[in-house]
């Protein structure tokens, strides 16, 4: 499990994008015990890949 700097000293952003990112309606999955926050590598990594998008690769006819 890694603390809430951990995971955004990993993804690069700030520890404020990772409370936001937990706020959203599906958010980032967390763990709170003892009034502190972690997060399981595997999950965090489940989610970012949940929000993978692909461009549409249909063709419009000329």
């Amino acid at each position: 499990m890694l603390a809430e700097k951990e995971i955004a000293a990993e993804l690069g952003v700030s520890s404020r994008t990772v409370k936001r990112w937990r706020a959203m309606p599906d958010g980032l999955p967390f763990i709170a015990l003892g009034g502190r926050i972690f997060y399981r590598r595997s999950s965090v990594r489940s989610w970012i890949e949940g929000r993978e998008c692909f461009p549409n690769r249909r063709r419009r006819s000329a």
